[in-house]
């Protein structure tokens, strides 16, 4: 018997699991930023200017990492698609 018939290949119900997570992270993040804008009375015209904000409060990834550019503009396409 070969390894692959022993592995579970039917994944899909954790693929979901992990996209239902980073749906929620990312419309977390994205009312973060909503209550950052208020908290500074600032509205927020570039992706730089998001990342700093969320590294200067101390907010995290979902894998623990600092904010990019490419990071905040990735959660902003995840919840643009869920509409």
């Amino acid at each position: 018997m070969n390894r692959t018939n022993r592995r579970n290949t039917d994944t899909s119900n954790a693929n979901s699991k992990r996209n239902r997570d980073a749906n929620e992270f990312a419309l977390m993040i994205i009312q973060k930023l909503d209550e950052l804008e208020v908290e500074y009375d600032y509205k927020f015209e570039s992706l730089k200017a998001r990342a700093f904000v969320l590294n200067l409060k101390g907010i995290k990834t979902k894998r623990g990492c600092d904010w990019s550019s490419n990071s905040v503009k990735r959660v902003l396409e995840r919840v643009e698609n869920l509409a």
